[in-house]
């Protein structure tokens, strides 16, 4: 489970913020988000023990990936990771390296989930599921949600007030007021309406106690127009936190007066 909010175009001066929550068990080990190096590129992202891999990053030029499973009311355990397939199609850095990556997956083989790839003006949102045609769609301008149930309406209720909630917050923001910008999504994040003890999925702020299940971090990436990519991140329930701390900052790199990222 998780939930991706992505900003696409919407706020002036950043056209992609992504605001992130992941729930998982509380006892998955996993890293805080740092900055790594692959071939010609930085990176940051976090990063899950269990299974060698990650479930959302972004590249110094913007390139982000990130990922939600798809809730059908089944898990399996023995699945391939697909924490593995989020670090491929980030190290691959590119639509058409990314489209590879899906398109070669035997998708009997993972428990079934969305992928949201792009960088700022081109950002597409992929689903996979064993016994459905793999879909990739280019995600409009504004705001968008996506959770875990792109198919059905499992989950309409909460990817709508989300999006009520965001349009609200966040109108008139610009890029002259990028930290309120963070705060305010942090606010969001930790959002408990909809939340039942039958269903404590349908919140934002995930807290499933009797499951050992819950929210267990928040990640908000920003993307200037001056391609300058910021990592917040906060670990454990956003509710019980106050501010982000910023965890990485990766800056286009120029090289005799020419951007190379």
């Amino acid at each position: 489970m998780c939930t991706l909010v992505v900003l696409n175009e919407q706020i002036d001066g950043y056209p992609l913020i992504i605001a992130a929550n992941r729930d998982e068990r509380y006892d998955r080990r996993s890293q805080a988000p740092v900055i790594t190096h692959f071939e010609d590129n930085d990176f940051i992202r976090p990063w899950d023990d269990e299974k060698d891999g990650t479930w959302m990053g972004v590249a110094r030029d913007g390139w982000f990936v990130g990922i939600t499973n798809q809730d059908d009311g089944r898990h399996e355990p023995d699945a391939l990771s697909r924490g593995k397939v989020v670090s491929d199609c980030l190290y691959a850095g590119n639509h058409c390296g990314a489209a590879k990556v899906l398109k070669s997956l035997e998708l009997k083989r993972y428990n079934p989930f969305n992928m949201v790839f792009g960088r700022p003006g081109a950002m597409f949102l992929t689903r996979c599921w064993d016994g459905h045609e793999m879909e990739m769609e280019p995600l409009p301008k504004g705001v968008n949600v996506i959770s875990n149930d792109c198919w059905g309406t499992a989950y309409d209720a909460k990817l709508e007030y989300a999006k009520m909630l965001t349009h609200g917050m966040l109108e008139g923001a610009s890029v002259t007021d990028i930290d309120n910008i963070v705060k305010k999504l942090l606010i969001i994040m930790s959002n408990h309406r909809n939340r039942t003890s039958e269903d404590p999925f349908q919140s934002l702020c995930v807290h499933a106690e009797e499951r050992a299940f819950g929210t267990r971090s928040t990640s908000i990436i920003t993307v200037s127009n001056d391609k300058v990519v910021e990592y917040w991140y906060t670990d454990g329930h956003p509710c019980q936190h106050d501010e982000l701390r910023l965890v990485g900052r990766l800056e286009p790199v120029i090289n005799n007066g020419h951007e190379i990222f």
